[in-house]
């Protein structure tokens, strides 16, 4: 409470000095010779007094505080700088990490597309080789056909000969 108390005093004090001290300059100015814009007798020491008294409250007043607080401010400024200054450190690791990632990542999905490749694979190759024995079993009982049709022929083309030779033979003994 003693803070307030003081900082009201000086303002009652800054406001009553002008009132004061403009008194007797006043009451010099009504006897003198009118058209006089300033004396120099005792109303310039009093004005120096003022324009000093008035320096002092006002720099004591509000220069200052505004002062501290612009330094304040300033060096809170300061520091929220150097610290983002301070942080590339952070977020070079942030972005290390992150490619890190990225980089992992990518190896599980080729990984996962070898692993997948090959499981096709196996089972394109499976399926061909399904489709080649059948094929070849089929073949098999293909050719198995036309060679006991060509026996068959064959025996059946030899009983033709041997009857047309005979025919023959007996055409031209005939």
């Amino acid at each position: 409470a003693p803070q307030p108390l003081r900082a009201a005093a000086v303002r009652l004090a800054a406001a009553a000095t002008p009132l004061l001290l403009a008194a007797p300059a006043l009451a010099e100015a009504v006897d003198e010779d009118k058209g006089v814009l300033f004396d120099f007798n005792a109303t310039l020491p009093v004005m120096g007094t003022e324009f000093l008294l008035l320096m002092t409250l006002l720099d004591n007043l509000l220069f200052k505080p505004v002062g501290e607080l612009l330094d304040k401010r300033d060096a809170e400024v300061r520091g929220k700088l150097s610290s983002i200054g301070d942080n590339s450190a952070e977020i070079e690791q942030l972005q290390t990490d992150a490619e890190a990632v990225i980089a992992g990542a990518r190896n599980e999905v080729a990984a996962a597309m070898a692993a997948q490749k090959a499981a096709t694979s196996a089972e394109i190759e499976k399926e061909l080789e399904e489709t080649r024995a059948k094929f070849e079993r089929e073949l098999k009982t293909a050719m198995a056909a036309l060679a006991k049709e060509e026996a068959e022929l064959m025996a059946q083309s030899e009983e033709s000969v041997g009857d047309l030779s005979k025919a023959i033979v007996a055409k031209v003994l005939a």
